[in-house]
């Protein structure tokens, strides 16, 4: 407790001053993708492959990596995010943006209880719950949208992705109470892919794309282990409750 996080597997398979070391198979260029779906997952090294991306919205949205107020390095894998809006209501909005934990691992959004410039109220995770139960209660099923610092565009992620439960369903949302960083989870993970560039260190980015719902993953029969020199690796689906 307390100490530094340990560094991610994948950083060790780029390490150039280990090229050729029989202990680590390094990849160029040192770009990683994660493909997430109710299904599965696949993991793809070198690169992403174009189809995964939706046709119909072919954007790629490029963002840096928050800085470490303390070590001035980049810390794994957070974005700043400038707002967060349920439907037409404001959950989060901040001119120099929230630290956003984009994570894999978690089930569910995960939002911060304490009060902060950011939001007009006292509990952000409260105001998100109650505004969703009253907007499900009037019948509708509003989508999450968030925009990072750097970008006047937001990413929707749909009600069906982080909605859980019929009657009536709720949202999968966790709340924190010990730090202020919003965790994006696996709702966010299913309806994006996730491009992990640290091709550059000291300006290491995570773009997002929306996948592409008849991308077939590694484990689908017909698929391909490689794609325009991407190698990929099929992942299997842990299931998770959420709170």
């Amino acid at each position: 407790e307390g100490g530094e996080l340990p560094e991610p597997y994948l950083f060790s398979l780029s390490d150039e001053d280990r090229r050729g070391d029989y202990r680590t198979h390094v990849f160029s260029p040192f770009i990683f993708t994660l493909v997430l779906t109710d299904a599965g997952g696949e993991l793809q090294i070198g690169g992403y492959d174009e189809q995964a991306i939706d046709p119909t919205r072919p954007q790629i949205h490029s963002f840096s990596l928050i800085e470490d107020e303390q070590t001035g390095s980049a810390r794994y894998f957070t974005v700043s995010l400038a707002a967060l809006r349920l439907g037409g209501v404001t959950i989060l909005n901040e001119k120099a943006g929230i630290p956003a934990v984009v994570d894999s691992g978690t089930a569910c959004f995960v939002l911060p209880t304490r009060h902060g410039e950011a939001a007009p109220y006292e509990n952000i995770y409260e105001y998100f719950y109650s505004n969703f139960t009253s907007m499900v209660q009037r019948g509708q099923k509003p989508s999450v949208f968030l925009r990072f610092h750097g970008s006047t565009q937001e990413i929707e992620v749909p009600f069906r992705e982080f909605a859980v439960g019929n009657v009536p369903p709720r949202p999968c949302l966790t709340p924190v109470t010990n730090f202020d960083d919003v965790i994006l989870g696996d709702p966010f993970f299913r309806t994006v892919i996730a491009i992990h560039d640290l091709t550059d260190r000291g300006n290491a980015q995570i773009r997002f794309a929306y996948r592409n719902p008849s991308y077939m993953l590694l484990n689908t029969e017909g698929a391909t282990a490689t794609s325009s020199n991407v190698s990929k690796i099929a992942l299997l689906r842990k299931q998770r409750g959420c709170t």
